[in-house]
């Protein structure tokens, strides 16, 4: 109901039930839109001006209202309304379908190889993919912005070519060169048996402490049962050794579970990053090259017809190594090869 002090909507306490009860009934399936309003009549429900069973064309009218939804329709465009809905969008766009007002949506024939893998730079909405057909017969695939959020500063239509080029490009620009991945994987390599033997030598050095320490505890019991010493400095120093023996289990433990899996993994990555372009190009599906596409690339976006992205890591370090020096140059830079 339109509340006229305020021009507010606020919802009718007699009839909304009734609406609801409509749209409940419809998504069952079991109700003709004839059935229904009979039913819906049984139930209460009448014209607002002759107090009569509705029509059919009333009753359809009701369940294609998107305004129950919480949206209405102004100069055919469909907008999201301040009011409260008496439905959910889902319950509303499932009556939709089964009473035929729309239609099904039919999966697409086409496997649109960017689908999903950028936004706009401009609003933040999807960049979609969809197929033109010139007059000569020939079809070309178009991506642009959605406009999902009802309008975009800059709605470009760019090529798939385009597209795939830039990607391409952005993939040529983290391979690495052979030179490069092999004096990294040697540094890597002997980098993983340098800790190992650092992790080692830790452990044989603690151990040997702990053997001390239970040679103490056991020996000052010992002194204390000839009475030797005190029972209260015995039980003192014993804390104290038991405590430090405590912190050398802990310390163990987490050398023998550390492991330098993280250096094997830099290894692989170093390695895709080098035939990354030629496995884009020889892709055999769009779902192989969305895949390393997504793999590489962080946040895709288009800004006035141009793809933009960022590297994610470690790929980031890769991006244009032009040399071997150039790479040991950036690696020694951190304090610990790529994970």
């Amino acid at each position: 109901m339109n509340k006229l002090d305020d021009h507010s909507i606020i919802i009718d306490p007699k009839t909304s039930p009734l609406i609801v009860k409509a749209f409940e009934l419809a998504v069952t399936g079991q109700y003709s839109l004839t059935r229904l309003k009979s039913e819906m009549h049984k139930l209460g429900l009448r014209s607002p001006r002759a107090k009569k069973e509705l029509c059919k064309q009333a009753m359809a009218r009701i369940l294609r209202n998107p305004f129950y939804s919480g949206e209405f329709i102004w100069k055919g465009k469909r907008y999201k309304g301040t009011h409260a809905p008496l439905i959910s969008q889902k319950l509303f766009n499932e009556v939709q379908l089964i009473l035929g007002f729309v239609r099904k949506p039919r999966m697409t024939k086409h496997d649109f190889s960017f689908s999903g893998t950028m936004t706009c730079g401009h609003c933040g909405c999807s960049i979609v993919a969809e197929e033109k057909r010139k007059k000569s017969g020939k079809t070309y695939i178009y991506y642009h912005c959605t406009k999902g959020k009802g309008s975009c500063e800059d709605v470009t239509y760019i090529r798939q070519e385009t597209i795939e080029d830039a990607f391409a490009k952005a993939l040529e620009d983290i391979s690495l060169t052979p030179d490069v991945i092999e004096d990294t994987r040697t540094a890597l390599l002997k980098s993983s048996q340098e800790e190992r033997d650092f992790r080692e030598d830790r452990v044989k050095a603690l151990t040997a402490r702990y053997r001390k320490l239970e040679a103490f505890v056991s020996n000052s019991y010992q002194d204390k049962l000839k009475g030797k010493i005190k029972a209260d400095f015995w039980e003192q120093e014993t804390f104290k050794w038991k405590a430090e023996q405590e912190q050398i289990e802990s310390q163990t433990k987490a050398l023998r579970h550390a492991n330098t899996d993280y250096m094997l993994e830099g290894i692989k990555l170093m390695e895709l990053s080098a035939n990354a372009a030629e496995r884009f190009k020889n892709a055999m599906t769009p779902g192989e090259k969305r895949e390393i596409v997504n793999l590489v690339l962080s946040n895709p976006r288009v800004i006035k017809g141009n793809l933009e992205f960022s590297y994610k890591k470690p790929f980031s370090m890769f991006a244009k190594v032009a040399s071997l020096e150039i790479w040991r140059g950036r690696r020694d830079s951190n304090s610990r090869p790529p994970a």
